[in-house]
């Protein structure tokens, strides 16, 4: 079990075809060496040429030859022969599991949620016992319909199916976060830890979510704690993430600890630069020094990098038109005032 894979957004690991097909050292096949150089050079066209002469030649390759022709399709805009690529390699190499791993990864990026739903639904009735299709399908549903009817129970048939398999534990937990479950989500959680518990990819999220979970139910002291070990399994990581650090961040800020809340900030942004929530923490407290220059600069740059989060964007917008009052620059503010009125809530 790789800790990538108790992320919702896994699809997108898709990307990561070519780089796995590369890992598997081909045999001496002149045509196969000739796709990896090609693919190494992200040149898909020339390596579907070599990978074509590689299945003329031979009815069933190695499995790194289906993940290598599935990624060039897929590079090349052709994602259902993506698909079936994979499909075939699957039919040819049932026991070759890294195949059915990298499928259920690139169904949804390739047919959308819906088509990958029915044909991972379909395959798990042919493969009742596979925990790769059974896994799949359920994060397909904590995705993209989180309330749904059929959600919880798929994910608890999961977790129920699969007791030693800690991701299955970690997305039953996840969907009970989602959905104010909160003491399912903390034994859920705690079960996931304990299956994993070399994993600080698994800590860290796991941590983070009870924390959100204990917070939601009024035990402040258990969420710090929580908080605090995400904290640590965090810091621990090749690639931190920013998110879960400045959740804590809301903690202690929510509780008036704004010298350790910054602290956390000016971490954050050390290894995540163009974080933006951390730029409109900075930019208030430069507001509260009556440092309105670097208040301005840095709501500037929290503006850069919010994306699309409507409710920061309109926090930072009115955060910006009162800065420019105060620093006497009402022509300034004006921009952002028009802003919030052109995004106003419905109802308002």
């Amino acid at each position: 079990m790789k800790s990538a894979r108790f992320s919702v957004a896994s699809a997108t690991l898709v990307f990561l075809l070519a780089a796995v097909a590369l890992g598997q050292r081909p045999a001496a096949d002149p045509n196969l060496l000739a796709a990896e150089s090609y693919l190494r050079q992200q040149n898909y066209a020339k390596a579907r040429e070599a990978l074509d002469l590689v299945f003329r030649l031979d009815a069933r390759p190695r499995p790194a030859a289906y993940l290598m022709l599935a990624t060039c399709h897929f590079h090349l805009g052709a994602k259902e022969q993506a698909v079936e690529a994979v499909e075939r390699g699957i039919a040819a190499h049932p026991a070759a599991t890294d195949l059915v791993e990298h499928y259920v990864m690139l169904l949804p990026a390739a047919v959308g949620p819906e088509a990958a739903r029915a044909r991972l639904a379909a395959r798990l009735r042919e493969h009742p016992r596979s925990p790769a299709y059974r896994k799949a399908l359920a994060r397909l549903l904590l995705e993209t319909e989180p309330a749904g009817a059929g959600t919880e129970a798929a994910l608890a048939e999961t977790a129920r199916l699969l007791p030693r398999d800690a991701e299955a534990h970690f997305l039953y937990g996840q969907w009970a976060c989602l959905n104010k479950r909160h003491e399912l989500c903390i034994a859920e959680l705690r079960q996931a830890q304990a299956l994993a518990p070399a994993n600080d990819e698994v800590r860290m999220q796991s941590y983070t979510l009870r924390a959100m979970a204990e917070e939601e139910l009024g035990r402040g002291d258990r969420a710090e704690a929580d908080f605090r070990a995400a904290l640590a399994a965090n810091r621990r990581l090749a690639r931190p993430s920013p998110h879960a650090a400045f959740r804590y961040v809301e903690f202690l800020a929510q509780r008036n600890r704004e010298a350790e809340a910054q602290r956390l900030v000016e971490e954050i942004l050390k290894y995540a630069p163009d974080f933006g929530p951390a730029h409109f923490e900075r930019a208030k407290r430069f507001a509260r020094e009556r440092r309105l220059e670097e208040a301005l600069a840095s709501g500037k740059l929290a503006l850069e990098h919010l994306g699309g989060d409507q409710d920061r964007l309109r926090a930072v917008h009115a955060f910006m038109a009162k800065t420019y009052f105060a620093a006497g620059r009402p022509e300034e503010a004006k921009p952002h005032e028009e802003w919030i009125e052109s995004h106003a809530k419905p109802g308002r």
